[in-house]
């Protein structure tokens, strides 16, 4: 009976363990999609989480200028997340993102945008 209970007790607490594990966010994809290349700087770059998530900041960094915060345009905590006017440079852009997921986790990510120099 105590073996029994052992057993079933440590697998209830495996199966809660990886619940919490994969409650974090995940960005679900970005408008324009990381790896684009573009003519010329967006209007706007759209981030989509899998669930409801607060942006903490956005930085991009472009090869030989100093990285600059963008203005993140949705504020609060939505699942959709309007960066407006980015202003992004010709050549490589790597946006770096940080946000807090709904259960409290740090999570961050980068979106690479490479925009055209002008022929």
């Amino acid at each position: 009976m105590t073996r029994l209970f052992l057993t079933t007790t440590l697998a209830g607490m495996l199966v809660l363990s990886a619940g919490s594990a994969v409650a974090h966010t995940m960005l679900h994809g970005s408008t324009p999609a990381s790896g684009s290349i573009l003519p010329a700087s967006p209007n706007e770059i759209v981030l989509t989480f899998m669930e409801p998530t607060r942006l903490a900041s956005v930085t991009v960094e472009t090869a030989g200028q100093p990285a600059r915060r963008l203005k993140i345009g949705t504020k609060g905590v939505a699942s959709i997340i309007v960066i407006p006017a980015p202003g992004l440079a010709h050549g490589r852009n790597a946006l770096q993102w940080r946000a807090v997921s709904k259960d409290g986790h740090a999570v961050s990510g980068e979106i690479i945008l490479v925009i055209r120099p002008p022929r």
